[in-house]
């Protein structure tokens, strides 16, 4: 409900939301119909599909030229999508990002996502990713929906599909940055963030990729 509110708040109101309930144990159909919004598309998968395959998925399922994966945890502020998108209106931008506010179970203030030039070449970006010198995050990171379709969309690559996925892009052209944060980024035990060993395993099959 909270990732669905900041959606609909968008200042940039030509949007298609594309709701996919990965089978989960949730009243996520209760939830939608608090929502009176005809740009809301729901889907709903009776056995639930690997993360990667939930995410391309909605790339498959999308209409729009633009596409940004938010998490169902995540929060948007309401100038998040237009201050992303206008940016590809000039130039040979191939990824848009802004930074995040990281907050606790309770919300409470954790810090901000690391900061980056306001434009950088796509292998410059690629670089300081590679360093963790870049907090690209899936919530905050718009990209030509297209484009992602022809790299084939999210590669198998466990946690670290969306980084995959941002590198390659990043070939195609310049990136951007927005300083302004854009998006509240939940931090909680049990989430991918806190899993190492996931963490480590996503970076060995994207090194083997």
């Amino acid at each position: 409900v909270k990732a669905l509110s900041g959606v609909i708040s968008q200042t940039y109101r030509n949007l298609e939301i594309i709701v996919s309930d990965n089978n989960s144990a949730g009243d996520v159909k209760g939830a939608l119909s608090a929502f009176k919004d005809s740009r809301i598309k729901s889907f709903r998968h009776d056995s639930e599909l690997s993360m990667t395959e939930n995410w391309n998925f909605c790339l498959k399922q999308a209409t729009g030229d633009y596409f940004l994966l938010l998490s169902d945890d995540d929060q948007l502020v309401p100038e998040a999508v237009g201050t992303l998108v206008k940016v590809f209106l000039t130039g040979n931008t191939a990824l848009s990002y802004g930074r995040a506010v990281f907050k606790g179970e309770a919300g409470g203030f954790l810090g901000l996502s690391r900061s980056a030039p306001p434009l950088e070449s796509g292998e410059e970006f690629i670089k300081e990713s590679l360093s963790g010198r870049r907090n690209a995050l899936p919530s905050g990171t718009l990209f030509r929906t297209e484009a992602g379709r022809l790299l084939g969309g999210y590669p198998e690559t466990g946690s670290s599909t969306d980084l995959a996925l941002r590198l390659c892009l990043a070939l195609q052209g310049t990136v951007a940055y927005s300083s302004v944060p854009i998006l509240e980024y939940s931090i909680h035990p049990g989430g991918l963030t806190f899993d190492f060993a996931k963490a480590e395993e996503g970076f060995l099959k994207l090194a083997d990729w």
